[in-house]
């Protein structure tokens, strides 16, 4: 049961390194080519839906194989693909907001507060941020971290992987989520 597991595998590890070649790096940014490899992908999953009806049974693989790679590669094309200029990360990247600052985060919970050990834990899915008095639009996501009253350790650990530093409010770090 183990070998059919590790040759799709190893074929899916291939279209990975196939969309990260030259000839398809050019091409991966662009939204229509990865639209036209998720269509492949549909193709050859039906392809081999049907030559498994008709008890096809080595093509059929084949074109499973087929689907596996090409996911791959749109795994690949779609990790490369530009971000919004709106993003939180393309807007520390151009130099607009300073994550060595203090930050307000507008937004709404992603999820359902997640109790740890040390405090809690929200996810924000941002609407905008205010930094220095200026407040702009932001998309993307953070994870906000608050200590529970006279625990440090958390915060502490935190500042490690936080993408904000310590802000005003004791015990509380932050941190950027892609997307």
């Amino acid at each position: 049961m183990k070998l059919p597991a590790v040759a799709f595998t190893t074929v899916f590890a291939l279209g990975i390194t196939c969309g990260l070649t030259n000839a398809i790096e050019n091409l991966a940014g662009s939204s229509v080519f990865v639209r036209v490899i998720f269509a492949g992908a549909a193709a050859s999953l039906l392809i081999g839906f049907l030559l498994s009806y008709f008890e096809k049974v080595t093509a059929a693989g084949l074109a499973s194989r087929a689907c596996w790679a090409l996911l791959g590669l749109a795994g690949t094309c779609l990790g490369q693909q530009p971000r919004r200029s709106d993003q939180i990360e393309s807007l520390a990247e151009a130099g607009k907001i300073n994550l060595k600052t203090p930050l307000r985060c507008f937004g709404r919970l992603r999820d359902e507060p997640e109790k740890l050990p040390w405090g809690v834990s929200y996810e924000i899915e941002l609407s905008g941020v205010e930094t220095e008095g200026v407040r702009m639009p932001a998309t993307g996501g953070v994870a906000r971290e608050f200590c529970a009253a006279g625990d440090t350790t958390g915060g502490d650990a935190g500042i490690a992987y936080g993408g904000f530093g310590r802000s005003a409010d004791a015990g509380e770090t932050a941190t950027i989520l892609s997307g």
